[in-house]
């Protein structure tokens, strides 16, 4: 029955249980009480429950609800990449296994690659031998809960002139929305190393370490490679398919930066 949210009843001293029954409900009034409305709550306390009645004493018991509503809220948004960054170039297949096996046999040894990205992060690491990293992370948005969402993010891999179409149609795809990281290293004995990692679902493209080959990146005045273009003609590179097949070989590989 309604109540102003708290009742009295006189007890014997000793011990009481006092148990909420099924079939209750929670209301609210937005006019004085004139009208109710059922609110969704929860209970938040133990039901039945148990208290010692003290001669002469006043003892308290809650019983306390919980509103919140039963559905989340959704927010879709559209993020838009006029100019991506890219790891682009050639592939060339030097061996491979089981269901990429025929991309070791005559002209479906070579197809063309990109790996389009927004970047996360660049970070600059020295590390204990002296060399000066950088760091490259890219992925695609996962989702995030509010009220603050995560940065917008987007990755994609595009692969062409494929003879056999495996790659193109299905480990590419599969590559969307995945994670991309990869160094840019400037070793102590004056070369610079490139190395890295593109996962997707259940496929993965691994190359490097290497050193760069054909146009080096420069050098900021605290030895650390520049973020600008450069070209690596020898990349070896492993890619590795859903069930497990390989393909192993090298990347021509160009670091392309958004258009300015």
């Amino acid at each position: 029955m309604p109540f102003d949210g708290a009742a009295t009843v006189n007890l014997a001293p000793g011990i009481v249980t006092v148990e909420l029954l099924d079939g209750w409900a929670l209301e609210k009034s937005t006019d004085g009480g004139l009208t109710f409305q059922p609110v969704s709550a929860l209970l938040g306390s133990p039901n039945p429950n148990t208290i010692r009645i003290l001669a002469n004493q006043l003892a308290f018991m809650e019983f306390a609800f919980l509103i919140r509503q039963t559905d989340g809220t959704l927010a879709i948004t559209l993020g838009v990449d006029l100019s991506p960054r890219e790891l682009a170039g050639g592939m060339l297949v030097q061996s491979a296994t089981g269901s990429l096996a025929g991309y070791a046999v005559g002209g479906a040894r070579t197809l063309d690659f990109a790996v389009y990205f927004k970047l996360f992060s660049l970070q600059s690491l020295t590390l204990p031998d002296g060399t000066k990293q950088h760091l490259y992370t890219a992925f695609g948005q996962q989702g995030s809960l509010g009220p603050v969402p995560l940065p917008s993010t987007a990755l994609a891999a595009e692969f062409f002139n494929d003879d056999i179409g495996t790659i193109a149609g299905t480990i590419g795809p599969s590559m969307t929305g995945g994670a991309l990281t990869y160094t840019v290293s400037a070793k102590p004995d004056g070369t610079v190393e490139l190395s890295g990692q593109l996962f997707g679902r259940f496929t993965e493209l691994d190359f490097g370490p290497n050193a760069i080959d054909a146009i080096i990146p420069t050098l900021d005045a605290d030895g650390f490679p520049n973020d600008e273009f450069f070209y690596d003609t020898s990349a070896p590179f492993t890619l590795t398919a859903p069930d497990a097949s390989t393909a192993t070989g090298l990347l021509r590989i160009r670091h392309l930066l958004p258009a300015p």
